[in-house]
């Protein structure tokens, strides 16, 4: 079954359940993503860039700290104050960078630097 979160429900009541879709608010209006398309999502001022694996950036009007509270923690990781990368998509890290399997270089945050990531390659 697929289970639908809007950005406005209760999220305590679906704890155990695990997300396929969110429904996110868009100056278009509400705009549905799966899940597994998500390779990162970037802060940009108060709306946050979700970029997908086909290349598509939607610009969703809400905190990137939203979808660091809400989104699967065993498959998304805040790696950066700016920036939550799904684990899934990453290909290498540096001290600096991790290297994204969709070409992405996303820069690694100093307080993310100790062992925060470690395990973060399949």
């Amino acid at each position: 079954d697929i289970v639908i979160l809007s950005i406005c429900s209760q999220m305590s009541m679906y704890d155990n359940i695990i997300q396929k879709e969110i429904s996110v608010v868009t100056s278009s209006g509400n705009t549905w993503i799966s899940i597994d398309e998500i390779v990162l999502l970037r802060a940009s001022g108060k709306e946050t860039q979700v970029c997908l694996i086909d290349g598509k950036i939607i610009k969703a009007h809400c905190l990137l700290k939203w979808f660091d509270e809400h989104l699967p923690t065993g498959k998304f990781v805040r790696c950066h104050r700016s920036f939550v990368i799904n684990k899934g998509f990453s290909e290498s890290y540096t001290g600096n960078y991790i290297q994204m399997r969709s070409g992405y270089k996303v820069p690694r945050g100093r307080k993310f630097r100790n062992g925060q990531l470690s395990g973060l390659l399949k």
